[in-house]
């Protein structure tokens, strides 16, 4: 069984929310570790589930594939800047292209 996050919980992450940039993935951290399993599952599912490139990949939205691999996808932007306008994007969901490990 999930369990929701306590109040005191989603006041944490919302205060993480609102930290520099820079400062909001160690705090991340740091809040991931003080919850149960459950409570991690919970949390990715809704990101996962609301992460336009997670839907890409799951196959939850059309789109035109213009290459994939084990690791990425290049896709055709629904609203492209110009003509051939591609989106590369890593399967594995990321919160950040900082995270991105080589």
């Amino acid at each position: 069984m999930v369990n929701d996050l306590s109040k005191e919980q989603l006041e944490n992450l919302n205060n993480i929310s609102n930290l520099p940039t820079e400062k909001q993935q160690e705090a991340l951290e740091k809040f991931m570790l003080s919850l149960s399993s459950d409570q991690k599952a919970q949390l990715e599912n809704q990101i996962y589930s609301e992460c336009i490139f997670c839907s890409i990949v799951q196959k939850k939205i059309k789109f035109y594939e213009v290459y994939q691999d084990e690791d990425f996808m290049a896709v055709l932007d629904i609203n492209p800047a110009t003509l051939g306008h591609i989106l590369l994007f890593p399967k594995k969901h990321i919160s950040s292209f900082l995270n991105l490990e080589s």
